[in-house]
């Protein structure tokens, strides 16, 4: 079995494609059985990311006192 070593990267285009095939394949799958949806790459967010934004929201809710 083939696997990515640690210093490998694939670039996220090459994933979404991925994503693209593996969802139409689902297409394929008989009616009862459990249906999987792949995501694209742009969905996954980092956490730093999303501590940033929690700190613009309660910094924003500080000053105006309110979305």
């Amino acid at each position: 079995m083939h696997t990515l070593r640690e210093e490998v990267n694939v670039f996220s285009d090459v994933v979404d494609d991925w994503v693209d095939v593996l969802n139409y394949e689902e297409l394929d799958r008989t009616a009862g059985c459990l249906t999987r949806i792949y995501f694209r790459t742009t969905v996954i967010v980092s956490i730093p990311t999303i501590l940033f934004d929690l700190c613009l929201v309660f910094e924003f809710i500080k000053s105006f006192g309110t979305l």
